[in-house]
């Protein structure tokens, strides 16, 4: 199993054993992926590539991982992840086109416009009701994290 979805300097995955039963991810270590995977082990995963309607599914058994060699080769723009996902692989296989060729996921000028959807901002307030914060208050943390943090692991999101 080899699945290196993702170019050449954004690496997500890797095959990390000769066997090609094993599969690594960067994570940030406080996501809810992380979380999951301390709970029960387990994870399932939906490669998605623009412009690509096939996608792959990887099922498995997961354990967190922190080998500098592995991390090392994970590094985006200079920066190291803190940790990354080992999953061992029972299943693996692709998904057909056809739901999204019946949604047009990838033409873009069929999605809908984003005026009367929530933004971020305001589905986290909303969600985990944080109090002395303003939406707008947050949409300026958000849009900054992006814009100065990308690849910080203390990021607003």
């Amino acid at each position: 199993m080899r699945a290196h979805y993702g170019c050449a300097q954004r690496r997500f995955t890797r095959s990390c054993q000769a066997s090609r039963k094993t599969l690594g991810a960067s994570s940030k270590a406080r996501s809810g992926i992380t979380v999951n995977i301390l709970n029960t082990g387990s994870v399932a995963i939906i490669f998605m590539v623009p412009g690509v309607e096939e996608t792959l599914r990887v099922n498995g058994q997961a354990h967190i991982v922190r080998g500098d060699a592995l991390l090392e080769g994970m590094a985006a723009q200079g920066k190291r992840p803190l940790l990354a996902i080992g999953i061992e692989v029972k299943e693996c296989f692709f998904h057909c086109a056809k739901a999204f060729k019946r949604s047009r996921l990838w033409e873009t000028e069929t999605w809908p416009g984003r005026d009367g959807m929530a933004s971020l901002a305001q589905v986290l307030i909303d969600q985990i009701k944080l109090a002395n914060t303003s939406v707008e208050e947050l949409e300026t943390q958000i849009a900054e994290s992006y814009a100065r943090r990308l690849y910080l692991s203390e990021s607003v999101c």
